[in-house]
């Protein structure tokens, strides 16, 4: 019987323990690693693809600076779009986007993050678009350096 009421008694200490351990990882700062950013700097061609067959479903320029500051992408016919930079480390790179008024869906908008690694020349990634109606949308991306 005692146990059983020992357990009652950490539940509460035990639950809260393990959600704030799920949290700790968001509400830590993001680590940037100025070389990564410098290795990246340029202008990228980039490509965003869907479904099983790769479908391109967006093309589009990658401005990215040396470092946090600048980051712009270039929709077609559309204003620059400014990027954050969400952490960088090694050959990886996180960037958030948005919200902006989605190409693939009228009347929604969109903010979308995404996880790239680079690769010398070039970088592949994956996004994910989740629009203002609650839905997601995973997508693979590839860029190609244009111009250092």
């Amino acid at each position: 019987m005692q146990i059983g009421r020992v357990k009652l008694w950490l539940a509460p200490f035990l639950l809260s323990a393990s959600v704030g351990s799920a949290q700790t990882p968001r509400a830590q700062a993001a680590q940037v690693d100025d070389r990564t950013l410098a290795a990246v700097a340029g202008i990228w061609k980039v490509t965003a693809m869907v479904g099983p067959t790769d479908s391109v479903v967006a093309t589009y320029q990658l401005i990215a600076r040396g470092n946090r500051d600048g980051w712009t992408v270039m929709l077609p016919n559309r204003p620059p779009l400014p990027v954050r930079i969400v952490a960088a480390g090694g050959d990886s790179i996180v960037t958030v986007l948005g919200p902006f008024a989605s190409i693939l869906r009228a009347g929604q908008m969109v903010t979308t993050r995404t996880t790239w690694h680079y690769h010398g020349g070039t970088m592949t990634g994956t996004i994910e678009a989740v629009f203002s109606a609650g839905d997601t949308l995973r997508e693979k991306a590839t860029a190609i350096r244009q111009r250092p």
